[in-house]
């Protein structure tokens, strides 16, 4: 992905079941910018979501 110019600057943000901070690093170490948590509910999913793309996509919810 990164060595693609349309995808180089795309945020990479890795979803996973684990908490273990050794696939944390790993996935920075791969060039991920964000490492979550799955969250276990699919109302905590949504909450994710918007506040990532708030981060690095400049998206605001519509209130």
């Amino acid at each position: 992905m990164r060595n693609n110019p349309d995808y180089a600057r795309l945020p990479a943000v890795i979803f996973s079941s684990s908490t273990r901070e050794d696939d944390r690093v790993k996935a920075k170490d791969s060039g991920a910018e964000e490492f979550v948590a799955k969250p276990s509910s699919g109302m905590e999913f949504g909450k994710v979501v918007e506040g990532l793309q708030g981060k690095w996509l400049g998206r605001r919810r519509a209130s």
